[in-house]
């Protein structure tokens, strides 16, 4: 595992805390308190075949902190909490889940700092890492008006992942730039540019260049059309090829009602990969969502040719996805949630990054349903089921269930 330093951000962060509290007199509030969890699984290995049930427990301290002195808002919460397995004793571990944020805004000017660091042994998903991972994410954003008609943007993220043997560890960093200008009262170019690159231990270091050009037409108050250009450069070093994604859309958006928003989108992707026949494909996208008094629903379709770089991920791919969620608010402390998402991930040009040998076609499904209860204002309950499947190829079908309840009372 490989160690790193997590210093620039952080440190701009840090930084910017001292001069807020320096130049403005703070307002704090601060809440500690205590964080536990119960959760059962039927699989905990993740294996198609003779499966083992494991019960963990985890209990630790948990903090709450919210910070204002104008411009400038600071949040910081999280719990570190040692895990307990009933079964696996040897996976007994200290589960760390912490986001701190800084934000500062003016009239024309927007500018949020975050940073978040994980540590855990578990996964959401079968492709996910075995073993402990830990992960250190830094974000910077800023936007500014300059002018009634045009809107910048800048971003930058910075991602380290150490994860144990044999896992390998990732470091990724990518920056980003859009800007939005408004041509006339009803017609709106934007322009955006990104770079990312992700360097592994082992395998090779890959780089992809995105872009994109969008133009949008007002039909109506309710009503807009466009299209949208994107183009994306995938790198990668040694004799591994390199391709390009090329991509048009169509959309048209359109408010049902206030509450109510439909965008849909379709058109063509052109793939081109060094020493390979060109293929192209129908990509299309769709999302639907609706906020009333007491619910909030989502729907988002999708098809298209995606660079993907993870752990489990390398290189571009043929992706059909369907998520769907469902948020009611039962009564003013009782909230129920209910999310399902269907992934299905077709190889175009990758390896498997542990094992060096081209990947397989596959299909993840994950459903949740949660209830959350706020009894008094500073004590949270949660209990959750979770459904897990994957299939693979050339492979059997992976299932899990997963059972949990977590109480976090803070004072």
């Amino acid at each position: 595992m490989r160690i790193h330093t997590f210093t620039p951000l952080l440190g701009v962060l840090l930084v910017s805390m001292a001069l807020s509290s320096s130049v403005h007199a703070a307002s704090c509030e601060f809440h500690g308190g205590l964080y536990s969890s119960w959760e059962y699984t039927d699989n905990y290995r993740g294996t198609a075949h003779n499966q083992q049930s494991e019960t963990i427990y985890e209990i630790g301290p948990s903090v709450d902190i919210i910070c204002r002195a104008y411009p400038f808002a600071l949040s910081l919460s999280g719990h570190a909490a040692r895990s307990y397995h009933n079964r696996f004793k040897d996976d007994d571990e200290t589960e760390v889940d912490l986001i701190s944020g800084l934000t500062a805004s003016s009239r024309r000017d927007s500018l949020e700092l975050g940073y978040a660091f994980v540590q855990t042994s578990r996964s959401d998903l079968f492709s996910d890492v075995s073993g402990e991972t830990r992960i250190h994410t830094g974000t910077l954003s800023y936007s500014r008006t300059l002018s009634p008609l045009t809107t910048l943007g800048l971003g930058y993220t910075r991602r380290l992942e150490d994860n144990s043997f044999p896992e390998q560890d990732i470091e990724s960093e990518g920056a980003s730039a859009s800007l939005s200008h408004r041509i006339t009262p009803n017609n709106t170019v934007s322009l955006t540019a990104g770079y990312d690159r992700y360097d592994y231990e082992v395998s090779e270091d890959a780089q992809v260049l995105r872009s994109s050009l969008s133009f949008e037409h007002a039909l109506s108050p309710r009503t807009d059309v466009g299209v949208d250009l994107e183009y994306q450069h995938q790198y990668r070093e040694e004799d591994l090829p390199d391709s390009d994604i090329k991509a048009a859309y169509l959309f048209w958006g359109h408010a049902l009602t206030p509450q109510t928003r439909v965008r849909l989108s379709g058109g063509y992707s052109w793939l081109s990969t060094e020493d390979a026949d060109r293929q192209r494909a129908a990509v299309g996208r769709a999302d639907f969502s609706s906020t009333w008094q007491r619910d909030v629903f989502t729907l988002t379709l999708s098809r298209e040719y995606t660079a993907e770089f993870t752990t489990d991920e390398y290189g571009t791919y043929d992706v059909r996805r369907a998520a769907a969620s469902w948020e009611r608010e039962l009564l003013r402390s009782l909230s129920l949630l209910t999310t399902i998402t269907y992934v299905e991930r077709k190889p175009v040009t990758g390896i498997d990054v542990s094992t060096g040998i081209g990947r397989q076609e596959e299909k993840e499904i994950t459903g949740l349903v949660s209830l959350s209860w706020s009894p008094i204002r500073f004590i949270d309950i949660t209990s959750s089921y979770e459904h897990l499947r994957e299939d693979e190829e050339a492979s059997d079908t992976v299932t899990e269930n997963r059972y949990r309840i977590i109480v976090e009372v803070l004072y």
